[in-house]
């Protein structure tokens, strides 16, 4: 799956929720030093933090909501039935584009 111009799409998804002002996301500075020690460290930009907030309290619409229980209720008696060839062409079709 290709993920292209992400800071600019949660700027945009940011601007549309009026939640923080648009800024450009700046990459971690690395430490230069002889002593330091190397670690893998991730620090996100106050959008990306303000984004996963959202994301994490984000509910959905009623509608939305009674989607995703009757779901799981047909998934809960096994009624569920997935077809499989039109999963596999949606996923194809997303990753071409």
């Amino acid at each position: 799956m290709k993920i292209n111009n992400l800071n600019s799409q949660i700027g945009k998804f940011l601007e549309k929720n009026n939640k923080v002002e648009p800024e450009k996301v700046k990459p971690a500075e690395k430490e230069h030093s002889a002593s330091a020690v190397s670690k893998d460290s991730v620090n996100l930009s106050p959008q990306m933090e303000k984004l996963e907030e959202m994301m994490a309290n984000y509910q959905g619409t009623e509608k939305e909501q009674v989607k995703v229980q009757q779901l799981k209720e047909k998934i809960a008696r096994g009624e569920y039935d997935l077809d499989s060839k039109k999963l596999a062409a949606k996923m194809l079709a997303q990753d071409e584009s």
